[in-house]
């Protein structure tokens, strides 16, 4: 994945956050429990079928897991936006575009907290030595 996408829509959205999520080699389990929401919660909020939608607590920590942020600009200029701005200028492309505003989702290796790191050579850890977790199936 790039380490930064353009964010067009709330689909798109969905789109790299679960993309990030795989190139970490993490579960969708795993990924609750790294980002503290409940249990079976992502898939509902990046799986098929879209149960949930993001709100700005889970999004708050889904990019602080997944080593992410979103940045806005305003014809180059960055724009210091909380959570729910984001959602609502995604949600709302017309509004975004009339006022001129970008919105890039950022990934880097370097905001991954510990505990997703650890998750992740947990995984990597299990997968290599064949054995199933049990948020994990057998292939």
């Amino acid at each position: 994945m790039p380490t930064a996408v353009t964010i067009s829509d709330y689909a798109s959205l969905r789109r790299a956050l679960d993309a990030r999520r795989r190139e970490l080699g993490l579960t969708m389990v795993e990924l609750d429990a790294v980002a503290g929401l409940a249990e079976r919660y992502v898939p509902k909020l990046l799986g098929p079928g879209e149960v949930k939608r993001l709100g700005e607590c889970s999004l708050s920590a889904l990019l602080g897991a997944l080593g992410g942020r979103l940045v806005a600009t305003r014809y180059g200029e960055a724009l210091e936006l909380g959570g729910e701005d984001y959602l609502t200028l995604i949600r709302y492309q017309s509004l975004r575009q009339s006022l001129g505003i970008e919105i890039t989702l950022e990934m880097k290796d370097a905001l991954l907290p510990p505990v997703t790191r650890r998750a992740m050579e947990a995984s990597v850890s299990a997968s290599s030595a064949g054995r199933v977790t049990p948020h994990r199936k057998a292939a």
